[in-house]
């Protein structure tokens, strides 16, 4: 039912749409991905609260105001109660030594690749189904000789399907200098290099595999 409307009220108008200029916000800066995924070396080992395996990564961060900012890797700490030891190295500077380290290497490339293999099990068996459908015909002499068949090439050496690794004729360092940054950051995602600056020169050393940790630290 509608509702009385009292005489000589006057009701005001509908609000205009307030309409909004975004131009003027900031937009909000989006980095690539960080090349490395560093490691302390100037903690490296040495276990403390902090890191109580002696194995701390280093994250990237930003240092200074938003206009001056520059990237830095900073020593976080691992474990439940991490906390780093203050080190930080620039990340131009990093990348740009990890870049050429291993641009200069003079090792063969290699790759994975994959081998089929010739285990003739698919082959064996089809044999096998051929002198069992040969027998149900009376055939027994075509019977006969697909049994030989599959004997035959049970004796012969098999091989299962595997991995091989193929020497390239490059070397790693031309590999490595023909990729892409985003290619680059791949070829690096298991690499842990361990960092420090030493008299004002970034040192680094190759993270040794197997040590205790680095199967924890590589889920950081």
């Amino acid at each position: 039912m509608p509702q009385p409307v009292a005489a000589g009220r006057a009701y005001p108008a509908e609000p205009p749409a307030i309409s909004y200029d975004h131009s003027s916000l900031p937009t909000p800066t989006r980095h690539p991905k960080a090349l490395l995924r560093p490691v302390c070396g100037q903690c490296f080992g040495i276990k403390r609260d902090g890191c109580t395996d002696g194995i701390s990564p280093m994250y990237r961060m930003w240092r200074g105001p938003r206009r001056q900012r520059v990237a830095v890797y900073r020593c976080f700490g691992h474990g439940p109660q991490r906390s780093g030891c203050g080190a930080e190295i620039l990340v131009d500077e990093l990348d740009r030594a990890v870049i050429v380290l291993l641009s200069v290497d003079m090792r063969k490339h290699t790759e994975l690749v994959f081998v089929a293999g010739d285990d003739r099990a698919e082959q064996i068996s089809r044999l096998h189904d051929q002198a069992a459908d040969a027998m149900r015909q009376g055939d027994y002499e075509r019977s006969i000789q697909c049994m030989k068949d599959a004997a035959e090439l049970e004796k012969q050496p098999s091989a299962r399907p595997h991995w091989d690794e193929v020497e390239r004729d490059i070397t790693r360092g031309q590999h490595f200098a023909s990729l892409d940054t985003d290619a680059r950051r791949e070829y690096l995602a298991k690499w842990r290099p361990v960092a420090r600056v030493e008299d004002g020169q970034v040192l680094i050393e190759h993270i040794p595999s197997g040590l205790p940790g680095l199967q924890e630290l590589a889920r950081d």
